[in-house]
């Protein structure tokens, strides 16, 4: 960085501390002393770091840690400490409590700025910008630092991002139809069908690599108005299991309609899959939604869609059908970290009316995004698939229910090429209320690399 740019910079975090302190109090959230409120950001202004540290204790003892004036300290410490990723978080996450809180983002503009973030901080500066509450001397001052010549290229958001993830993985239990007595009673000869138990053991297990890519482009064509156009690519390669070797792409093209407090989607989606069990499947569908932020602390996400499949498993063209589905995902605060709940139910209509079942899946979970060097994330989960009809073969309506566990870590400071290194593992018990038919265990590790390009 020139000197000319550095002085800009500093010029910039200059104006920063010599905001109006009037703003402190939209993210002031129980404390109402207005004593206390200009002495905080006094200290902050001063760059008095040591009274900062005390507010932020005693803001601890009075409040409690989930509120956002509390993040914001914390992320101007980590800030002075030099530790500008973890100030980042904790800044976001004062953000999240509070949105419009608009010190934090002018902060954040900075520390991306310092970090040559340039597409992150332009982000922030056009959302700033299109405030209808912010004093027109910010404003003017946000279109001067986008009109430097270092800069100027980022008073349009980039439309392009990309996220590319790879590694290595293994699952055992992969086989659940291994050597197993076969099931031939007179009634299931005449129906010229014949099943075999699934009794996968230990040993059934498979490894290799996978490829996972997501490719975004964004089209603002108003403050409220975006067009996204996304396509996914996911590949997984087996060693010694090349028949569960997977190809899946999808399109997916949406509209969005975004409110500080809402935003609401829908669009098409069409995706292809190519699989040793299942061979050439492809498809389309409709998917709509919306999000919802009824509290400063919390978040609604609820997503709905309906997608019609063909596939192209060899003598049952009756497997064709179509589903619908609608999620409902939660996620607020929680202990330095995000609690999250994913609740999924899915309804599946096939020519063959025997495989017609209802899903239910549910996760829940914590992401602890402010942990110092790692970001860990703990869930459980479990899933019911319940047929609708009878099935003369199995004599008996078949349910399948399983749980899980699941565990993810990912490095926050280690890099290798610009990729994070993660570490994923899950276990699963699933279970048939026909006891023959199957009831196995199955682990699942995953080691790869992920990184964004934005």
């Amino acid at each position: 960085m020139t000197k000319f740019n550095r002085l800009k910079l500093l010029l910039f975090t200059l104006f920063l501390n010599s905001l109006n302190l009037a703003y402190s109090h939209e993210v002031i959230n129980s404390h109402n002393e207005k004593d206390f409120q200009v002495s905080v950001f006094q200290a902050v202004n001063q760059k008095n770091w040591s009274a900062v540290n005390d507010y932020s204790s005693e803001i601890e003892r009075n409040i409690g840690t989930e509120n956002s004036l509390y993040y914001f300290l914390q992320g101007m410490l980590a800030f002075e400490r030099k530790n500008n990723l973890e100030a980042i978080n904790l800044l976001n996450r004062a953000i999240h409590y509070q949105p419009d809180f608009i010190r934090a983002k002018l902060e954040l503009i900075t520390i991306y700025l310092k970090n040559k973030n340039q597409n992150l901080a332009k982000e922030l500066i056009n959302e700033l910008l299109s405030h209808q509450n912010i004093p027109e001397k910010i404003k003017e001052r946000l279109r001067y630092l986008l009109n430097t010549p270092e800069y100027k290229h980022t008073n349009t958001r980039n439309p392009f991002s990309a996220q590319i993830a790879i590694g290595y993985q293994y699952q055992d239990n992969i086989n659940q139809t291994a050597d197993g007595d076969s099931i031939c009673t007179e009634q299931h000869l005449t129906s010229g069908i014949c099943l075999q138990k699934w009794t996968a053991t230990e040993q059934d297990s498979a490894q290799g690599v996978f490829l996972r890519t997501e490719l975004s482009y964004q089209k603002n064509i108003h403050p409220a108005h975006v067009w996204l156009n996304q396509l996914s690519i996911n590949h997984k390669q087996y060693v010694n299991e090349p028949q569960y070797n997977e190809l899946s792409t999808q399109i997916y093209s949406r509209y969005q309609y975004q409110q500080p407090r809402y935003q609401l989607h829908i669009g098409p989606k069409i995706y292809y899959e190519n699989s040793g069990i299942t061979g050439h499947n492809y498809g389309v569908g409709i998917r709509w939604g919306g999000i919802w932020q009824p509290s400063q602390a919390s978040q609604w996400l609820l997503i709905a869609g309906q997608e019609i499949k063909q596939l192209s498993i060899p003598n049952n063209p009756y497997a064709n059908g179509s589903h619908f589905y609608h999620q409902l995902i939660i996620t607020r605060p929680l202990f330095f970290g995000d609690f999250f709940q994913l609740t999924e139910f899915s309804h599946h209509y096939h020519r063959d009316t025997s495989k017609d079942h209802h899903q239910i899946q549910f996760i829940t979970g914590v992401d602890w995004q402010s942990i110092p060097y790692v970001e860990p994330n703990i869930s459980v989960s479990g899933y019911q698939q319940k047929f609708q009809n009878f099935n003369t073969i199995l004599q008996a309506k078949r349910r399948d229910r399983g749980v899980g566990v699941h565990v993810k870590i990912k490095t926050k400071h280690w890099q290798l090429a610009g990729f994070t290194p993660t570490l994923a593992f899950s276990h699963h018990y699933i279970k048939s209320n026909v006891d023959w038919l199957y009831s196995h265990r199955r682990n699942h590790v995953q080691l790869f690399f992920e990184r964004r390009f934005q």
